[in-house]
């Protein structure tokens, strides 16, 4: 986590309900518009979650998934510090931050790549 709150909890909303986003006076969500208009495109996402134990924190992560049609999903949490990356071939990997981000670059340059030759 890059950021540390004195109550974190307190004034968050929950991402599984929507709360849209403003910009620029256009409300949306922003993953799946982007999943919606580039379908040929890879998507990567970040969930946060706030004390969730590891079994909570991966089934966010895929429920984030699922909702957005990603192909990716860092997902960490503010208490714990856990990181988790799943993947939308049901692969999990778990560490460091740091290594957890670069294990992303890697899946990532592995997707596009194989989305690449399939077109």
């Amino acid at each position: 986590c890059d950021f540390e709150a004195d109550n974190p909890g307190e004034a968050r909303l929950s991402s599984s309900q929507d709360y849209p986003v403003v910009l620029k006076g256009i409300q949306t969500k922003i993953l799946s518009t982007i999943r919606q208009k580039r379908p040929d495109i890879v998507v990567a996402g970040f969930k946060t979650t706030h004390g969730a134990t590891k079994v909570e924190q991966v089934a966010k992560a895929f429920a984030s998934m699922h909702a957005s049609k990603l192909e990716i999903v860092l997902a960490n949490d503010v208490d714990t510090r856990e990181n988790i990356l799943v993947t939308d071939d049901l692969r999990i990997f778990q560490g460091e931050r740091e290594d957890m981000l670069a294990t992303m670059v890697v899946e990532l340059t592995k997707m596009y790549r194989q989305a690449a030759w399939l077109s």
